[in-house]
């Protein structure tokens, strides 16, 4: 008798110990009528239990187009609905966490259109015991293409860089996944981007929530957001910008240039206030080393070729950058890659004096 109950009580305390070593997992609980759309209104508990098809259960949850992953439930072994409360017991799992998701309509195709509703909870590891996780969730995600984001705030600063300042702007992209007033569901997104047209015509589309342009040309821009998830992107309102420039007001720029003397090529230094100049006339657009020979030929006379090099001094990398021009004022060795900064130092070679240049512009 005293060695049955001495084995009793091995077998006791072995069971104990092994309960404490295998105790992981979850125990997820639906109270009846637990599942509700958007309104609020009960969603029939026989289109999700025992497990049907608009449950699913994750570890990694995957776009809401898929139910790649959807863990299996042994419904004679893992499910029980006793005293109103439908519980799933994944006592198998060891950490990490448990996502659920649960759908309103029958799932088709890429469910574009069907609603529905999620969540997340840790999963018990190691020697815990496995968590209880009572679950009351609402179909209040719509399967559809984002709603229209908009442009949240755009702002603008001058930055030094080495020995000239440089215009950056920062548009941040705003998204309510609500919809506002009279919105449609939750809709998720997977990136937001920006289509940015510049001031000379050009266009470029950028990714993220906060865009960025670094040495920004001045002048006006026009800024498009756009949404984008599983099932396509929505564009929303334009929005112009003008840039304010590198200072309040109009600033003006007057340089004496010097021709060759006795065959010598005389370094002239200038300058020019804004890439965008009202004067000379019709200079506009002063971006490049070709644009800049441009305007002096032209202050210079009809038909005159006077600009023979634009040259730059890089003082972050302590080389010379130059653009070499022919008697016809057009590039030696195009393209041009030389670029014009405002408020920032070129050298200019003439073949002719030019006295009393004006660049003016904001």
């Amino acid at each position: 008798m005293r060695l049955k109950f001495k084995l009793w009580m091995v077998i006791l305390i072995f069971l104990v110990a092994s309960t404490e070593v295998f105790a992981t997992g979850i125990n997820i609980y639906f109270l009846d009528n637990a599942i509700k759309d958007r309104a609020g209104s009960t969603l029939p508990d026989a289109n999700y239990h025992p497990y049907q098809a608009r449950l699913e259960f994750f570890r990694s949850l995957p776009a809401p187009t898929v139910s790649t992953g959807k863990l299996s439930v042994d419904t004679q072994s893992e499910y029980t609905h006793v005293g109103g409360q439908h519980k799933y017991q994944k006592s198998s799992l060891d950490g990490g966490t448990l996502y659920v998701r649960v759908w309103k309509d029958a799932l088709s195709g890429n469910r574009k259109g069907n609603y529905y509703g999620k969540s997340s909870h840790a999963v018990a590891s190691g020697t815990t015991l496995p968590y209880d996780w009572f679950l009351t969730l609402q179909t209040s995600y719509k399967a559809d293409v984002p709603y229209a984001p908009t442009i949240s705030s755009i702002q603008e600063a001058l930055i030094r860089v080495g020995n000239s300042l440089e215009a950056t702007l920062t548009i941040n992209i705003g998204y309510d996944q609500t919809g506002g007033t009279g919105g449609d569901g939750i809709r998720e997104i997977t990136g937001r981007s920006l289509k940015i047209t510049y001031p000379d015509g050009t266009t470029e589309t950028k990714n993220g929530s906060s865009v960025k342009i670094t040495d920004a040309p001045q002048g006006t821009y026009t800024f498009q957001p756009v949404a984008t998830n599983w099932y396509g992107s929505t564009s929303g309102t334009s929005q112009n910008y003008t840039t304010l420039g590198l200072g309040v007001g109009t600033l003006s720029f007057t340089h004496d240039l010097f021709g060759a003397r006795d065959d010598l090529l005389i370094v002239n230094t200038i300058a020019i206030p804004s890439t965008n100049l009202s004067k000379p006339a019709a200079a506009s657009g002063v971006s490049t080393a070709t644009k800049l020979a441009q305007v002096i030929n032209s202050a210079a006379g009809s038909g005159k070729y006077i600009v023979r090099a634009v040259c730059y001094w890089d003082p972050a990398t302590g080389t010379a950058q130059s653009e070499l021009f022919d008697a016809t004022g057009n590039l030696v060795s195009p393209p041009d890659t030389l670029t014009i900064k405002p408020g920032v130092g070129y050298q200019v070679y003439t073949t002719e004096d030019l006295k009393g240049i004006v660049f003016e512009g904001q």
